[in-house]
Order: C-alpha cells, then sequence, then structure tokens
C-alpha cells in the first residue's frame, strides 16, 4: 500500500485524511482536493498496469484517462470493506485494458451529464465465470497486507524489491506474504 497521504484540510475544512481509502471516501462526496490526492497516489500504479498490457502510448493514455475519468464520477461505488483503494482502481484499470485488448469497443468517454450503466456479466464458456467469482472471494479472505502485494506483483507486474520499496518493507516481509497468500489461495480453489 503507497504512503499514507495527508492533506492540510479538505474543501469542507475537516481533519484531513491518511488514507488512499478515506481520500476515496471523500470524492465519492464530491470533495474535488481529495480526488486530486487520490489521482497522485494511483496514477503510477495505474499507467503501469495499463501500459504493460496495451504497449501502446497513446491508446494506454486514453485508457488511463478513462478509467480515472470512471473512478471519480463511480467513487461512492468504492467498499473500503472489500479491499484497498489501491486494488479497486488498479482492477479497474486491468479490466478496461483486457477489453481493449479483446477488441472491445473504445473506450467511452462518459460525458459530464451521463451516468453510468452498469455492465452485464457476460456468459463465459467453460465455467471460467464461476472461477473468477471463486477466485475473487478468496481474494476477499486474504490479509490486506497479502492483497496489496499480489495487486503490486500480478497485476503491476513488479518484483519483491519494487514491492518491498513502494510498501516500505523488508524484502523478506514481501515474499513471505507472496507465498503465504498463493499458498492459501491454491489451497482454497483446490490447484495442485
Amino acid at each position: 500500500m503507497p504512503e499514507p497521504v495527508r492533506l492540510r484540510c479538505t474543501q469542507s475544512g475537516q481533519p484531513a485524511p491518511a488514507s488512499a481509502e478515506e481520500l476515496l471516501v471523500l470524492a465519492a462526496r464530491g470533495d474535488s482536493a481529495a480526488f486530486a490526492r487520490f489521482y497522485d497516489v494511483v496514477i503510477g500504479p495505474v499507467w503501469g498496469i495499463v501500459r504493460q498490457l496495451v504497449r501502446d502510448e497513446p491508446g494506454s493514455a486514453e485508457i488511463t484517462e478513462a478509467v480515472l475519468l470512471a473512478a471519480w464520477r463511480e467513487a461512492a461505488c468504492f467498499d473500503p470493506g472489500r479491499g484497498s483503494a489501491l486494488a479497486w482502481i488498479v482492477a479497474r484499470a486491468h479490466r478496461a485494458a483486457v477489453h481493449h485488448l479483446r477488441g472491445g469497443a473504445p473506450v467511452p468517454r462518459p460525458r459530464p451529464a451521463e451516468t453510468p450503466e452498469p455492465e452485464a456479466p457476460q456468459p463465459e464458456p467453460g465455467g471460467t465465470s464461476l472461477r473468477r467469482h471463486q477466485l475473487r472471494r478468496h481474494l476477499a479472505e486474504l490479509t490486506q497486507e497479502q492483497r496489496d502485494c499480489l495487486v503490486l506483483a500480478y497485476y503491476q507486474g513488479r518484483d519483491c524489491a519494487q514491492i518491498a520499496a513502494l510498501l516500505n518493507l523488508p524484502v523478506p516481509t514481501v515474499r513471505r506474504r507472496l507465498r503465504d497468500a498463493m499458498i492459501r489461495l491454491r489451497d482454497r480453489l483446490g490447484v495442485n
């Protein structure tokens, strides 16, 4: 998880939030200053995952812009009880990049007056949908620390040393969290 972000004050004059989660909750209430700080925290990881998958700078920029615009508009959808704000935004970025790579429609740029429509689930062949649901459920059962390490490793392609630097942890701690998370997922999913 990135270092906690501290603001001097918000638009409402309330005490400054100390985490990306608090910033996103304030953004959901319309606090543009909080969203600007949230943007500063997540732009690197969002750009990194999109750029790594899409490998086209103009396309990556467009997808990144659309993901962050959607995050501003849909900040109220974020539930801090289900995971970190970083995992929430990186998952959205990953989903948008994969959709683009699969030949999906160009990334829509919502107009300010538009209200976003929820995506309808698409049936997937071979029970993939059920497997994804199981994986999401089991990911939610991991500790926050394990989830953050997994997001950085598998969605952003960071190595243990980079994750350790980002999270201000010793490298052996990162390795242990990744190992424990993978063992737990393997056991829950029944994968050999």
